[in-house]
């Protein structure tokens, strides 16, 4: 696990329990800093190149006649946080379900996944374990009365849904996100009663109890408020910026910054029509 329960309890260990911790305070920064200083020396101690979280070789994915993607080569390292960018029907939804384990054409290419390749004898929830995804899509599919504390715990099991009993250290991971993101005041709460804004933070606590090795973000400010959307976008500035987790942000907007971000993979649309991914690199500043 890239952050272990000991590891967050030791974070939240000076806590008196009548404060919350704030994300850009000095006392938050320095107790996060500690705890991935810790996690990304033990993850790295022996690697003198940094291990591949995803390779694309010469992959090929189409329906029927149309090419979505065409002998694509990509590449995804450890300490890279990566945006995706184009508009709908550019392939972005297809190249994550690559990555997900939920397109069937995955096997039929060279796709590797945390150093292996897929269909080398993994399931599906072998990949879901190592990868947190949050989406617009996901936020819907909680259409019955659930606690907040139970969205947040199903992520530990992947289900839409919470039905399985959880453990008391998995419970104290999940409380301990929540504090972090301060919506641990919502725990009791009916999740499907609650702002889009607040769903979309506890849909990354769901996602980071988990301390996956990648974080997949697609369209997380889709539907937000300024207010709101700044509130989501520091908060995945500060999962980049302090964690071992590597971010793919996925989005049609070329608006959002992120100074988490050095890399981009842009659909653009070729002369013909189709769409064509280019590669680039940002500017420390952030995303122009």
């Amino acid at each position: 696990e890239v952050l272990n329960t000991q590891i967050m309890e030791r974070l939240y260990a000076e806590d008196d329990g009548a404060k919350t911790l704030q994300i850009n305070t000095e006392i938050a920064e320095e107790k996060f800093e500690r705890l991935i200083t810790q996690n990304v020396t033990e993850s790295t101690a022996t690697d003198t190149n940094p291990p591949c979280i995803i390779r694309m070789r010469n992959v090929t994915v189409h329906y029927g006649e149309n090419v979505v993607l065409d002998k694509f080569n990509w590449s995804v390292n450890q300490g890279e946080n990566w945006k995706i960018i184009g508009p709908n029907g550019a392939g972005k939804s297809t190249l994550l379900s690559l990555i997900s384990g939920d397109n069937l054409q995955a096997y039929s290419n060279q796709i590797y996944l945390f150093g292996k390749r897929r269909g080398s004898g993994e399931s599906v929830w072998d990949i879901k374990q190592r990868i947190g995804m949050v989406s617009p899509e996901l936020q819907v599919h909680y259409r019955e009365s659930i606690s907040v504390m139970k969205v947040v715990l199903s992520g530990f099991f992947d289900t839409i849904g919470f039905y399985q009993a959880a453990s008391k250290a998995q419970r104290k991971t999940a409380l301990n996100w929540m504090k972090f993101l301060k919506i641990n005041e919502l725990a009791e709460q009916d999740f499907t009663r609650l702002s889009y804004g607040q769903q979309r933070l506890i849909l990354i606590s769901r996602a980071m109890v988990k301390s996956p090795p990648l974080l997949i973000l697609d369209e997380p400010c889709q539907g937000l408020d300024s207010t709101n959307r700044d509130r989501v976008l520091e908060l995945i500035d500060h999962i980049g910026l302090n964690s071992a987790t590597q971010i793919l942000y996925v989005t049609h907007s070329a608006t959002d910054k992120l100074n988490c971000i050095r890399h981009e993979l842009r659909f653009d649309v070729s002369k013909d029509g189709s769409f064509r991914p280019r590669i680039s690199l940002v500017s420390v500043q952030g995303l122009t």
